[in-house]
């Protein structure tokens, strides 16, 4: 039988932790009967939801799982390449002038994990890491300013997001849910399938943008680099009227699209995401498998002046 790598539970101490690997030697991959690794704590803690709530799912994988068509084996990108890389990075006009000013990488350090990378930082607590395995923009950190203004609209900040994540390879991304804080809006990104028009929670990136002037001050791509890859959405085996059924007769359909979300036991499901009104005014969000009928997860939105979070 084929081995599976389980990607299994949360630790809410820190945002990735170190993956503990069973029967795993190094460089190959396919020794590995388990990975157990929590998804990054930053859904949870911040309450924001790309969709269903990741932490509460068993993720599996087969082994040879690729980063952008590479395997998670050894190292391919040497350190000097990616610290030019990480050097462009700080000098991006797209950040704050404070951190484009500390471009100087003043420390490196290599972060052995389930996505092996070289941490910069510079003078001014930005870091940068950059993935080893084919050189990716794994995240961003910058440390936030105070008293920011907010003057953008949300349409202009998930403009100035997507506008980066388009230009660090990142392309095709939805925004879904976000959330404000200071002066900082927090977008949650989803792939959007266009070939099935579906839109993948399974593959996301978080973005931290200044309301004050568009500047980045942070990126999370580690969802996306880990689940990310070359797929082919099923065709549903059930029409949008028959998976309607499914939904409670209290509820009112607004909205439907076709949606990946990862399951308990499986890869990732497509379904029919519904978003309907209850009869108290509640917005629900139903996913309905579009090969079954059965309901595979229900949200309720909240939506506040502050953005829009699930429960």
């Amino acid at each position: 039988m084929e081995p599976l790598l389980c990607f299994l539970g949360e630790d809410p101490r820190t945002p990735w932790v170190k993956a503990r690997m069973s029967g795993y030697q190094p460089g190959n991959l396919d020794t590995a009967t388990h990975i157990i690794l929590p998804v990054p704590a930053f859904d949870r803690q911040s309450n924001i939801r790309g969709g269903p709530p990741l932490g509460e799912f068993t993720r599996c994988f087969r082994p040879g799982l690729t980063i952008f068509g590479g395997n998670l084996g050894p190292c391919l990108a040497p350190a000097a390449e990616a610290g030019t890389a990480a050097i462009d990075l700080l000098a991006d006009e797209s950040l704050t002038a404070a951190n484009a000013a500390g471009k100087e990488v003043t420390e490196m350090r290599e972060e052995d994990s389930i996505l092996p990378s070289y941490v910069f930082h510079d003078a001014l607590s930005t870091s940068v890491a950059i993935t080893k395995n084919g050189g990716y923009l794994c995240y961003l950190i910058t440390e936030k300013p105070d008293n920011l203004t907010a003057k953008l609209s949300y349409e202009e900040a998930v403009n100035k997001a997507q506008q980066y994540l388009s230009a660090h390879g990142y392309d095709s991304m939805k925004d879904t849910y976000y959330e404000t804080d200071n002066g900082v809006m927090t977008l949650n990104f989803a792939y959007y399938d266009s070939a099935s028009q579906t839109i993948c929670y399974t593959d996301l990136i978080k973005v931290e943008v200044s309301l004050q002037d568009g500047s980045i001050l942070g990126l999370d791509a580690r969802g996306y680099l880990v689940n990310h890859h070359d797929r082919t959405i099923a065709e549903p085996a059930l029409p949008v009227e028959q998976a309607q059924e499914s939904l409670s007769d209290a509820l009112t359909v607004d909205s439907v699209r076709p949606a990946l979300i990862p399951s308990s036991g499986q890869n990732e499901v497509a379904t029919y995401e519904f978003l309907c009104s209850s009869a108290t005014g509640d917005r629900i969000l139903t996913y309905i498998n579009s090969q079954t009928g059965a309901e595979e997860q229900l949200l309720i939105l909240l939506q506040t002046p502050n953005g829009t979070l699930t429960k």
